[in-house]
């Protein structure tokens, strides 16, 4: 007769127990763990060399665009061009690159719309360049986005943000040491020279100063000539005080000199870009780490805003870092911090006062759970520290001030007399038979009353879902677009703001959104660079870029509807909860799962 351990008996009861308790989940359960084993398990190291060259090829290629884009540029073109002739004047290096732009000649005379020497052939070869590179730009996106998912390394070590980091500035420098042309486009750069000047040597206060002829200097002529084309002069008031006081700086520190002050415009706006791209990586990584290397590589190499944030200088550069600052630090619960970089970004740029309410919202729901006695305190000395910044950003320009020139110029910013490239200039020219409001409301003072009254109403619908910083730059962006869209006045650098805000938010909608206005964006350029304006342009600038955005919604959601029923139909399996299975009698209970499923 053969004797049997109990110790063995019960062990091998138990161990079969528990395998046939977890055989049922273990089938149910193969196909998640094998795409979690494809998400985690690491790539090998041809493939990560074979990842890092074609991005490496991607940003070269780019490279090589950005300085094709650079020779020609460097053409000297039919009409005269003052401004060139200064900065040519005082960095003579220029004048050697000039003469590879004649390898290109013969082929622009044979093709005549790519002749480099024309208006025409050279806003033409701009467009082909600028569409190439965001081709390219779109493969190296997605390639990052492909390998994003599959590849863990790049979780774990910072070889995109690395390369990212390292090619933007190369993109910047080359951007920086174009040659600087008199177009529409390079009226801020001019004005904000012009302004800078006129503090430091005349010491009179810019915002009430009226009396352009009797001040005579080389930024005042190069705007005279700028503006002999059909667009408007810029006002004045969109520039905050703190975008003067940087021009003030800048004027000082180059002593007057008009092309040494635009190269350290440029330079100070490729600065400003590469911290913001390390910023929104940041920000990304605690938001959405799954998109992060993605929408920070659209932003950084997009060509539309290196040429227009950093060749042709704009408030925007400025304006991005210091918002993006004020996210960085929300993010981190350093509120205070936060509030005042949003103040800052304000006084550049008064588009950013449609943040402010949507930032104090989210703080106020951060503070509800503290005691009042230190709420209330923690209230005090915010309104103390909002009332030091606007006072020490301001009180170097009202001593002397004239209230009546004041509010001439408040009433010129915020009910405009025109309306050029956008929806109300052609609401103006449609030659149609409309009923006696329409010609009213298109008027631009009572258009951009009917703008802000619309952009209020949107903000005040959405700001009682303000309780996270997603919710607040989702909430900003519904305000900023619409500030876009229906402004009397458009021109293609207002759809960075909108950009931003979009990529930080990571919301679908908002990006598709603001890409179809990069898009548009792009097309007002050329219609500039052609001298091609016209009343309907803003239909194809504007209207059809959000019509596409629509239609491309309305399919989407039509598709996610379909792919939801399909999925409705597909029996998913059910898991039951742990529960003890019935042991046999005069024997220790087992805790397992059962075998019945």
């Amino acid at each position: 007769m053969q004797h049997h351990n109990p110790a063995s008996v019960k062990t091998r009861r138990t161990q079969s127990i528990q395998a046939a308790g977890a055989a049922g989940p273990l089938r149910r359960s193969s196909l998640l763990v094998h795409s979690d084993a494809l998400m985690t398990t690491p790539q090998p190291p041809l493939q990560r060399r074979s990842f890092a060259r074609w991005l490496l090829v991607c940003a070269l290629a780019l490279e090589m665009l950005y300085l094709a884009l650079l020779l020609l540029l460097s053409a000297q073109r039919g009409e005269p061009d003052p401004l060139r002739a200064f900065w040519l004047a005082h960095l003579p290096w220029l004048h050697h690159v000039r003469g590879v732009i004649e390898i290109v000649k013969p082929l622009g005379l044979y093709v005549g719309w790519l002749n480099p020497t024309t208006a025409v052939g050279f806003a033409n070869i701009q467009l082909f360049l600028l569409c190439l590179g965001l081709g390219v730009l779109a493969c190296a996106v997605g390639l990052v986005q492909q390998a994003a998912p599959t590849t863990r390394f790049l979780s774990r070590q910072p070889l995109v943000f690395w390369m990212i980091c390292l090619f933007t500035l190369l993109f910047g420098a080359t951007m920086v040491i174009g040659p600087a042309h008199l177009t529409v486009f390079s009226q801020q750069m001019l004005l904000s020279g012009f302004y800078g000047q006129l503090v430091v040597e005349t010491h009179l206060n810019p915002y009430v100063f009226t009396a352009w002829g009797s001040v005579q200097d080389t930024f005042q002529q190069l705007l005279v000539s700028s503006q002999a084309s059909s667009a408007p002069p810029i006002p004045l008031l969109s520039f905050g005080p703190v975008w003067l006081d940087s021009s003030i700086l800048l004027i000082l520190a180059t002593h007057q000199s008009v092309p040494l002050f635009l190269l350290s415009m440029r330079l100070a706006a490729a600065l400003g870009h590469l911290l913001s791209v390390v910023l929104l990586w940041h920000i990304l990584s605690q938001a959405h780490p799954a998109v992060r290397n993605a929408a920070t590589l659209f932003y950084a190499w997009n060509p539309l805003i290196l040429l227009l944030g950093i060749f042709q200088v704009h408030q925007e550069m400025l304006l991005i870092p210091l918002i993006l600052l004020a996210i960085f630090f929300f993010q981190r619960n350093a509120l205070l911090l936060s509030w005042v970089f949003l103040l800052l970004a304000s006084l550049v740029n008064f588009a950013a006062l449609l943040l402010l309410p949507l930032f104090l919202c989210a703080m106020g729901r951060r503070m509800r759970f503290i005691w009042w006695f230190w709420s209330t305190c923690w209230w005090l000395g915010l309104f103390v520290i909002s009332l030091l910044v606007f006072v020490l950003a301001y009180i170097p320009y009202w001593q002397g001030g004239d209230l009546v020139d004041l509010q001439a110029r408040l009433i010129e910013l915020f009910l405009p007399t025109r309306a050029l490239g956008s929806l109300d200039a052609t609401l103006l020219q449609v030659p149609l038979r409309l009923p006696a409001l329409i010609p009213w409301l298109a008027q631009p003072e009572h258009w951009m009353l009917f703008t802000l009254l619309v952009v209020i109403i949107s903000l005040l619908c959405t700001i009682w879902l303000v309780d996270t910083i997603e919710w607040v730059l989702a909430c900003s962006c519904i305000g900023l677009f619409l500030l876009v869209i229906f402004l009397p006045t458009y021109w293609p650098w207002y759809v960075f703001f909108p950009l931003i805000l979009a990529l930080c938010s990571t919301r679908r909608s908002p990006i598709q959104l603001a890409v179809a206005l990069l898009f548009g964006a792009l097309l007002n350029y050329y219609f500039w660079e052609r001298h091609l304006v016209w009343p309907g342009q803003g239909l194809v600038t504007v209207g059809l870029p959000c019509l596409l955005w629509g239609w491309i919604w309305f399919f989407t959601s039509i598709w996610e509807r379909l792919r939801a029923r399909e999925m409705e139909g597909v029996v998913q399996p059910v898991s039951r909860p742990l529960r003890l299975i019935r042991p046999p009698w005069l024997s220790r209970p087992q805790r397992g799962l059962s075998d019945d499923l």
